[in-house]
């Protein structure tokens, strides 16, 4: 039975769905060490939420481990890098907290616009000072959100639709999409220059640590107020502090910090019209078990072999793009595979094709499906998806993209071509739910690639297949087919022929004597 190791707690529905499609779940929230590690050595996925750092240590108790599944948006305390290395795939459940977080933002703007904690603790003290409580309307106010992801998007949607004016930076989207959340996509100096309030939802990475510093502070206009629900690391924090005892900075709200929990003596504690919650953004009964169910769904996928849909470290095409192209991942792994066999070498360039269709969609999936096929003989230990691109870089090996949109390219929707010691082009379809090898070094031929191979090239001439028949006889290669490809009667020709059993290296050269055979090739290919 498949194990998943669960190591932070998450909500039970999510358990209940691991266990109802047949694993083991093991929660290990309470474990000890020893428990731990006896559990990790059969652990195939593991389910952590902010709670637990998984460096290569812990990879390393877990050999074979195979998904990583964050319950949350933020990948911060998983080292992506050791896990992209060992073809582990990390994902996210990026959709179950979009709302509790987009609302938890909503929160904190009106409490630093209206002064809530403040007025809170004044009337728990007996005082009633409501002039020194005066706050101001959100309408009309410059909202900036520096990042439009999920949580972003509809950040700015919910703050357009309060009559604020949004504007928003981010290098990956575009004008179009902005404009779906209400928003006007603009530089991010402009951004910092323009906002009243500065609202973050990017993740953490070595580009966006500090993102907001005190440069960033000294472009902003006085009075701006800043918040902050996504990552601690985003924000300089004595930049921020600074900013607020200098004024310049009328307020902040805060939901995560550098060091969690916020230590006694973070210099955060004592800043002057900040308000502080404890990492609270995503803490809705609704946002956990959201959380927990999309992840559940990913490891219970990713295990029964379909790709990852919320991928960190893998190409991870979403919704109808997903199924679009997830038919053809078998056959783009196969191509990879029968190309480099075929090559006889380590490759140094792959080029991808992509033909009618899936000239018009987001193919990064099946060229990593690809380039795993490719180096799947070469290289040891896991080689998928979420580690080809790495591993072949490494090898120097250059990768090619390219979309085909010709009228008449839709006959074969994928090509390969794999240069080396030889140079290598194959193309097929995906016919009645499996592989079709449908050209074959400029020669149209329809192979299911499933079984051992010999591929010979040879003048079109009488008797070539009788001679070969004749020489595989004479080793007991019974013939399960025989097809043939040719450029013109009389001509150049190819001939692919699938036999029972694998024949041994020695018996290839034999046969290529015996025969009018100019090459010959041997393919092994298992599409199970």
């Amino acid at each position: 039975m498949t194990t998943v190791a669960i190591l932070d707690p998450i909500a039970r529905s999510g358990l209940e769905r691991l266990a109802s499609a047949g694993f083991e779940v093991c929660d290990l929230t309470d474990a000890d060490a020893r428990a731990r590690r006896k559990v990790l050595k059969r652990t195939s996925a593991i389910v952590v939420r902010s709670g637990t750092n998984v460096d290569a240590r812990l990879m390393e108790e877990a050999p074979q481990l195979a998904v990583i599944g964050r319950a949350g948006v933020g990948v911060d305390n998983i080292d992506i890098t050791t896990a992209t290395e060992r073809g582990i795939v990390v994902v996210n459940s990026p959709r179950g907290n979009t709302a509790a977080a987009a609302e938890h933002t909503l929160a904190l703007l009106f409490s630093l616009a209206r002064h809530i904690a403040e007025a809170d603790a004044m009337v728990k003290a007996g005082s009633w000072n409501r002039a020194s409580l005066t706050g101001r309307e959100v309408r009309d106010k410059v909202l900036g959100v520096v990042g439009l992801g999920k949580v972003g998007f509809e950040v700015a949607r919910l703050a357009a639709a309060l009559g604020m004016r949004v504007c928003t930076f981010d290098p990956i989207v575009t004008t179009q999409r902005a404009a779906e959340a209400g928003a006007r996509l603009v530089p991010m100096e402009e951004l910092l220059r323009d906002s009243d309030v500065i609202s973050l939802h990017v993740p953490l990475s070595e580009r966006t640590q500090n993102l907001l510093g005190k440069r960033q502070f000294s472009l902003m206009k006085r009075g701006v107020q800043i918040i902050n629900v996504a990552r601690g690391d985003l924000i300089d924090e004595a930049a921020l502090v600074a900013g607020l005892k200098s004024g310049a900075i009328a307020a902040a709200a805060l939901d995560v910090f550098s060091t969690e929990p916020l230590p006694a003596n973070s210099v955060l504690r004592d800043a002057p019209r900040i308000l502080l919650t404890p990492h609270i953004g995503a803490s809705t009964e609704e946002a956990q078990i959201g959380v927990s169910i999309d992840v559940a769904d990913e490891i219970i996928g990713i295990l029964g072999g379909r790709p990852p849909r919320f991928g960190v470290n893998a190409p991870s095409p979403g919704g109808e793009e997903l199924s679009r192209i997830l038919q053809y991942t078998r056959l783009a792994r196969t191509l990879g595979r029968w190309a480099a066999q075929m090559c006889g070498s380590t490759p140094q360039r792959i080029s991808c094709v992509y033909s009618g269709e899936l000239a018009h969609r987001d193919t990064s999936l099946l060229t990593s499906e690809v380039v795993a096929g490719a180096l799947a003989s070469s290289t040891g230990g896991r080689i998928n998806i979420v580690n080809a691109r790495m591993i072949a870089a490494r090898k120097g090996i250059a990768i090619e993209e390219q979309a085909n949109t010709a009228p008449s390219a839709h006959l074969v929707p994928m090509t390969v071509k794999i240069s080396g010691t030889d140079s290598v082009e194959i193309g097929g379809n995906e016919l009645d739910g499996e592989p079709h090898i449908t050209l074959l070094d400029g020669y149209r031929i329809d192979v299911v690639p499933e079984g051992h191979f010999l591929i010979g090239n040879h003048h079109d001439r009488p008797g070539i297949i009788a001679s070969v028949a004749g020489a595989l006889a004479e080793y007991d290669l019974n013939i399960a087919g025989i097809y043939l490809g040719r450029d013109r009667p009389r001509g150049r020709a190819l001939m692919v022929i699938h036999v029972d059993d694998p024949p041994a290296p020695e018996m290839v050269a034999t046969i290529l004597g015996k025969t009018r055979l100019q090459t010959l090739k041997v393919v092994h290919e298992s599409t199970a």
